[in-house]
C-alpha cells in the first residue's frame, strides 16, 4: 500500500481515472445521440407515411419550416426551367462517380421549386445536360422535402460571386440569387415524375438507364453510434486493465527484491574455516 500512496503514484492514478471517465463519457455521449436518432427516424417516418401535400400549398401558406416539413412528402406541378439546372459535386451511385442534378421548376403562380432530379455520370459535362434534358411543358413530381445546406465554414463552399452552375452544396439561398423568381425556401427530392425521363439514343448506346437515375428509397438507418459507443467503453475498459496489470506487475517485483542491508536469515551457518597447509587462504 506504501507504494500506491507515494505522491507520484497519486498522481498517476488521477490522470488515468480522469482519461477512464472522460472515455466512458464519450461512449454515453454517443448512446445519447444514438437515441436521438433513433427518435429523429420515428419522426421522418411518420411523415413519410403521411399523405402527399402540394408544395403549392406550403409556399403559399406563410414561412416555411423547414425543421417541422424536412421529409415531408410532397407534389409539384409545373414547368422546368432546363437552362437553370445546376450540377452538385461529388455524388456516387453503385461505385461510379457523378453529380446531381438540380433543375428549378416553375408553378403557375411564378414560385420557383428546386428539384433534386437525381445522378448523372460526371462524364456528362457541364450543365445544362443534353443528355438529360428535363421533359418539356407541365411535369408532375413526386418526392420529398430536404432542408437547404448552408456554406459551410471550412472545405469546398460555392462561390459568393458569379453565375453557378457547378455546385459544392446545395445552398438554396445563394442558388436563388441567380434564378429569375421567388424561390421555396427547401429542395424536392424527385421519387416520381410525370412524364418520367426519356432515355437518349447517346445514353442508350452507352448502357446507360435514362438519365438522370432516381436515386433508391432507403430505410433510416442509425448511423454508427452504438459501434462508437461500444468503442469508447472497450477503451476505458482496456485503459483500467493495462493499469492495473502495470501496478500488479510492479508491486510484485518490489516484493521480490529484497532491501538494502538485510541481515542474514536465521540459522544460517558461517563458510568452514580452510584447513591447515592447504594452500588456500582463509576465508
Amino acid at each position: 500500500m506504501r507504494s500506491l500512496l507515494r505522491p507520484t503514484a497519486l498522481a498517476s492514478h488521477v490522470v488515468v481515472l480522469a482519461v477512464v471517465v472522460a472515455l466512458a463519457s464519450l461512449g454515453q455521449w454517443q448512446f445519447q445521440r444514438l437515441e436521438e436518432r433513433r427518435e429523429q427516424n420515428q419522426r421522418l417516418e411518420q411523415r413519410a407515411g403521411a399523405p402527399a401535400v402540394d408544395v403549392a400549398e406550403l409556399a403559399s401558406g406563410g414561412p416555411v419550416d423547414d425543421d417541422a416539413l424536412e421529409y415531408r412528402r410532397v407534389t409539384a406541378t409545373g414547368t422546368y426551367l432546363a437552362d437553370e439546372e445546376l450540377l452538385l459535386e461529388g455524388r456516387e451511385l453503385r461505385g461510379q462517380s457523378g453529380r446531381d442534378s438540380f433543375v428549378p421548376l416553375e408553378l403557375d403562380d411564378g414560385t420557383l421549386v428546386l428539384v433534386r432530379r437525381g445522378w448523372v455520370p460526371r462524364e456528362l459535362g457541364p450543365p445544362p445536360l443534353a443528355d438529360a434534358v428535363p421533359p418539356s411543358g407541365e411535369v408532375t413530381v413526386e418526392g420529398y422535402l430536404e432542408r437547404s445546406v448552408p456554406q459551410p465554414g471550412f472545405g469546398p463552399r460555392n462561390p459568393v460571386d458569379g453565375q453557378l452552375t457547378i455546385l459544392q452544396v446545395p445552398d438554396v439561398d445563394r442558388i436563388a440569387r441567380q434564378l429569375p423568381g421567388p424561390t421555396f425556401p427547401m429542395i424536392v427530392r424527385l421519387t416520381a415524375q410525370d412524364p418520367p425521363p426519356v432515355r437518349s439514343e447517346a445514353v442508350a448506346a452507352r448502357g446507360l438507364d435514362a438519365l438522370p437515375v432516381v436515386y433508391p428509397e432507403e430505410p433510416f438507418d442509425e448511423g454508427s453510434h452504438l459501434s462508437y459507443a461500444l468503442q469508447w467503453y472497450s477503451f476505458a475498459v482496456l485503459a483500467l486493465i493495462a493499469y492495473g496489470a502495470y501496478w500488479f506487475k510492479r508491486l510484485r517485483e518490489e516484493r521480490a527484491v529484497p532491501p538494502t542491508g538485510t541481515p542474514p536469515a536465521a540459522g544460517a551457518a558461517d563458510p568452514p574455516p580452510a584447513p591447515v597447509g592447504s594452500g588456500q587462504p582463509p576465508l
